[in-house]
């Protein structure tokens, strides 16, 4: 009994692995059909804070809010030559037992790029202690927890997907 417990637990761990691909070198995606992975709001509260740094060749910023009405607020900025390009507001909440991240961007005039009840979605694909993978965007707090790491894939039209990092701290 014990040692079908144990392959049972392992073929499931096995399984929910066998459920990610990579999506690029730091990011995974959920494949088709597969389950995503059980998770809370308070797995992910180490996002709160004011973070700055860059990406995108500009100067960075999110500010991540605390837990409060069932979700964690964020505000996305970049920088570029002075001027704002791009901002996002992004929640996180609970759907299915799971995460999923959804934004919306605006241009630096605010002008929304998706259309009026449209966002861009990204489901939970893994939970480690200090990491957060979604669908093909990794959040992960560096130890000491002033560092946070984010990568993302990004694709143009007909371009192959390249992989982008962001590099905050935290504002003290």
């Amino acid at each position: 009994m014990k040692i079908t417990g144990l392959l049972l637990g392992w073929l499931m761990v096995a399984a929910t692995a066998l459920a990610q691909s990579a999506n690029s070198p730091h990011t995974l995606q959920l494949d088709p059909a597969a389950p995503r992975p059980a998770a809370k709001l308070a797995d992910v509260a180490w996002f709160e804070g004011h973070w700055t740094g860059t990406g995108f060749g500009g100067r960075t910023e999110e500010i991540w809010t605390g837990l409060d009405g069932q979700s964690l607020l964020g505000m996305f900025r970049l920088v570029q030559a002075g001027q704002p390009r791009v901002y996002e507001i992004i929640t996180i909440v609970e759907e299915g037992g799971s995460l999923v991240m959804r934004l919306k961007h605006f241009t630096g005039a605010l002008k929304g790029w998706e259309e009026k009840d449209k966002f861009v979605s990204f489901p939970l694909v893994k939970l480690e202690p200090n990491a957060a993978y979604f669908g093909g965007l990794t959040y992960r707090l560096e130890p000491g927890g002033d560092t946070l790491r984010v990568w993302l894939t990004v694709g143009h039209n007909d371009q192959p997907s390249t992989e982008e990092e962001l590099v905050y701290h935290r504002v003290k």
